[in-house]
C-alpha cells in the first residue's frame, strides 16, 4: 500500500466547501445589518387596527395585520404588514412595538423575533449544515479512496 494516496478535489467538492462558509458570512452580514438598522432606526408603540386577507389570489387565506403608530414627526401612520400568517398572529387592538429603518417610517414593521431574525437564522443553519456536509463528505470520500487503494480494487468514477 502506498504511504500517500493522491486525493483530488472535484468541482462539486469545492462548491460545497465554499458554499457553506459563504452562507455563514451572508447570515452574519444580514444579522449585523438588521442590528444596525434597529439601532439607527426608530421604534414606537403601535396598535393593530385590522387583519385583512392578502390581495393576491394565492395568499387570500393569509391574514396581514395593519397597524397604527406615530412616526418621529408625530404623524399617525397606518401601515399594512408584509408578513401574513394563518391564523393571524395579532388581534385588533393588540399593542405592538413598531420598528423602522432610519428615516423611513413608511417601511415600518411589527417587531418580532420571526420578522426580524428569520432570514439570518435560516441562512445560518443552512450554512452550518452545508459546511458540515462538505467536511464530512470529504472525510468519507478520502477514507473510501484509501480503502480501495489498500485492497487494490479499481476506484469508482467519483473517486477519480
Amino acid at each position: 500500500m502506498p504511504d500517500e494516496v493522491q486525493f483530488k478535489l472535484k468541482w462539486f467538492d469545492v462548491v460545497v466547501l465554499c458554499l457553506g462558509p459563504l452562507m455563514l458570512l451572508v447570515a452574519a452580514w444580514q444579522a449585523a445589518s438588521i442590528e444596525m438598522s434597529v439601532k439607527r432606526g426608530g421604534t414606537a408603540p403601535g396598535v393593530v387596527v385590522s387583519n385583512a386577507p392578502g390581495a393576491r389570489g394565492w395568499d387570500n387565506e393569509l391574514l396581514y395585520p395593519t397597524f397604527r403608530f406615530a412616526g418621529p414627526d408625530g404623524v399617525q401612520r397606518d401601515v399594512a404588514s408584509l408578513d401574513g400568517t394563518k391564523p393571524g398572529r395579532f388581534v385588533e387592538g393588540q399593542a405592538v412595538t413598531v420598528i423602522w429603518p432610519a428615516g423611513q417610517p413608511e417601511q415600518a414593521q411589527i417587531e418580532s423575533v420571526y420578522t426580524t431574525w428569520a432570514i439570518p437564522v435560516i441562512v445560518g443553519v443552512f450554512g452550518v449544515v452545508t459546511t458540515l456536509a462538505g467536511i464530512l463528505g470529504l472525510r468519507v470520500k478520502r477514507k473510501v479512496q484509501r480503502m480501495f487503494v489498500a485492497r487494490g480494487v479499481a476506484r469508482p468514477w467519483w473517486l477519480e
